[in-house]
């Protein structure tokens, strides 16, 4: 008898002990059903678990070939230089950006990484132009269908080593495109108008570098995503690694054998 039985025994035994009798092939039988049913459900599970996985995968690579067309665009419009992420890092981090299920897109001034069920994975690299062409490639990922929510920037609430070795808080900003002027806001927010931001897909950035804002990626072209949820960090964290970069090079050798480059 495996554990699952013998736990459900003991509380069939705790209710026969109150005045129920049960005789002992019937409870062995009802074991039997329950320890089925939660087989089943385990299954269920890892199925919806795996689906979750390859629909976030080739999200992933479409995601990467649009980072690409946008970046050639940029460099053809205004000279705005965007290195590879897929070149430069093309393994994810485990170590961070890690969800449970879905994707975030995480944005500074322009797009840098998502948040995936296998860690951060970049988006862009080194890059060098004009500030006002690296808002406009925000609005470039949403002109090619995707379609985002802001849900916070890392640098809420927080303070940094500012000017004159002053602690000061940190500035957030949105940025709307004006086509008359042909350029991008650059208007400070408050905390008010930030949580009426939530939900949106407004561009907001912090004033210091390395407090990107965090998106709900909710679709990509017709393929509807997962609400994404960050995972928490695992306990055997060697083992998680291992098992995560094993799942991640399987699925990345199947995708070249299928589609070379």
């Amino acid at each position: 008898m495996n554990i699952s039985k013998f736990r459900l025994l003991c509380c069939l035994l705790l209710i026969a002990s109150a005045g129920r009798v049960f005789a002992m092939d019937g409870i062995d039988e009802i074991a039997d059903l329950v320890a089925t049913s939660m087989e089943e459900e385990n299954k269920a599970e890892r199925e919806r678990e795996e689906a979750n996985k390859a629909l976030a995968f080739r999200t992933i690579q479409t995601i990467h070939r649009i980072a690409g067309n946008v970046a050639e665009d940029a460099k053809k419009r205004d000279g705005t230089r965007l290195d590879s992420g897929e070149k430069g890092w093309p393994e994810p981090r485990p170590s961070r950006g890690l969800t449970e299920r879905g994707l975030f897109l995480a944005i500074e001034s322009y797009p840098e990484s998502l948040h995936t069920p296998w860690g951060k994975k970049e988006i862009y690299g080194g890059a060098s132009g004009r500030y006002n062409g690296f808002l406009s490639i925000f609005q470039a990922f949403k002109n090619a269908g995707i379609v985002l929510k802001f849900v916070r920037n890392t640098g809420e609430g927080e303070t940094t080593y500012g000017t004159y070795g002053r602690d000061e808080k940190i500035k957030l900003y949105k940025h709307i495109y004006d086509p008359q002027k042909n350029k991008y806001s650059n208007e400070e927010i408050s905390q008010e108008e930030l949580d009426r931001l939530r939900g949106t897909d407004t561009h907001v950035t912090a004033h210091y570098c390395g407090y990107p804002s965090i998106y709900e990626i909710v679709s990509v072209g017709d393929t509807i995503l997962p609400e994404p949820v960050h995972a928490e960090r695992p306990h055997d964290w060697q083992g998680h690694y291992d098992q995560t970069m094993a799942d991640w090079n399987s699925r990345k050798n199947i995708a070249d054998e299928t589609y070379p480059k």
